[in-house]
């Protein structure tokens, strides 16, 4: 989130895109960032774009970890998974409610469900998304941005 922060914020204002799509989590649970410091940091790229752009945002939560083959392979606990997931997605949905008028939550998390890992959405490293995974991905953003009337139906 920092370095979304940092590195890729100011090239979002200078581009002017409408919508802005955040989906910033997997890594940093990964990486075991402190939770304090990822809840300052996504406040203030949220605040950024509230303050300093005319972009509606789209925020991702985490999805459901539990089913993605590399974490299974690595033998971690669904249990202990799936409540390090909800601490996340929690702090997502509270900085989100921060900002009513200009960002919504997509649930990533319940939409994961649906997803069928064996059928080539994840590339070779069995975690991060294939082309097909994107796409699924996009799908996500899209849906929400239409329910909340970011985008116009196609």
């Amino acid at each position: 989130m920092r370095d979304a922060r940092t590195l890729q914020l100011p090239r979002v204002r200078e581009a002017s895109p409408d919508p802005v799509t955040v989906w910033m989590v997997v890594n940093d649970l990964n990486a075991a960032t402190d939770l304090a410091e990822y809840e300052r940091d996504f406040d203030l790229l949220l605040r950024d774009l509230a303050a300093r752009t005319n972009a509606r945002v789209i925020v991702a939560n985490c999805p459901d970890l539990t089913r993605v083959p590399a974490y299974i392979q690595m033998g971690i606990p669904a249990v202990l998974l799936r409540h390090e997931t909800a601490r996340w997605n929690e702090l997502i949905a509270r900085v989100v409610q921060r900002y009513p008028d200009r960002v919504v939550r997509a649930d990533a998390f319940n939409r994961s469900a649906e997803i069928d890992y064996a059928s080539g959405v994840l590339s070779t490293d069995d975690f991060h998304p294939s082309t097909q995974g994107h796409a699924i991905i996009a799908d996500v953003f899209w849906q929400f941005g239409v329910a909340h009337c970011l985008f116009a139906p196609g």
